[in-house]
C-alpha cells in the first residue's frame, strides 16, 4: 500500500472511530487526527502529480551556517 493510500485509510478509520464515541473531546481529537491524515494524503498526492522531489529539497537554499542564499 502506498503512503497516499495509507494516509487516506487512516483518515477514514479516524473519522469512523469518531462516529462511534460519545465523548465530545475524544471525537474532536479523532476528527483532528483524521484531518491531519487527510492533509498528508493531499500533500503526497500533490507531490506525486507535480513530480516534486524529497522533503529535504526545501532546505537546498540554505548555507551550512543556516543563512539563506
Amino acid at each position: 500500500m502506498s503512503n497516499l493510500e495509507t494516509y487516506r485509510e487512516k483518515a477514514l478509520e479516524c473519522a469512523r472511530a469518531a462516529n462511534g464515541v460519545q465523548d465530545s473531546g475524544e471525537r474532536i481529537g479523532l476528527l483532528g487526527l483524521a484531518s491531519v491524515y487527510r492533509a498528508l494524503a493531499d500533500y503526497v498526492d500533490h507531490q506525486h502529480e507535480h513530480g516534486a522531489g524529497n522533503w529535504g529539497d526545501q532546505d537546498q537554499d540554505l548555507h551550512k551556517d543556516g543563512s539563506a542564499r
